[in-house]
């Protein structure tokens, strides 16, 4: 399954994978007001996917929102 998280002008998310796993390709900005990063996960979450891998390399700037999603989602993750 190959979708896409919704784009803005400063963030885009590729999600790639399927049952055996999510990669999520993030690019640009990550801040508060380029927040679909937290959704995409939420989702990733929700449909009970084994691993989640989150590529960072196209991110020129990431502030303590984007940082917190991250955060969030390693706890969750290694809780489950």
């Amino acid at each position: 399954t190959v979708t896409a998280a919704p784009a803005s002008d400063l963030v885009s998310i590729d999600v790639t994978g399927g049952a055996a796993g999510v990669l999520l390709t993030v690019a640009g900005e990550v801040d508060s007001s380029t927040a679909p990063l937290r959704a995409v996960v939420d989702s990733a979450f929700a449909d009970g996917v084994p691993t989640l891998t989150v590529d960072l390399d196209g991110v020129t700037f990431l502030d303590s929102a984007g940082l917190c999603v991250l955060a969030a989602a390693h706890r969750r993750a290694a809780e489950n």
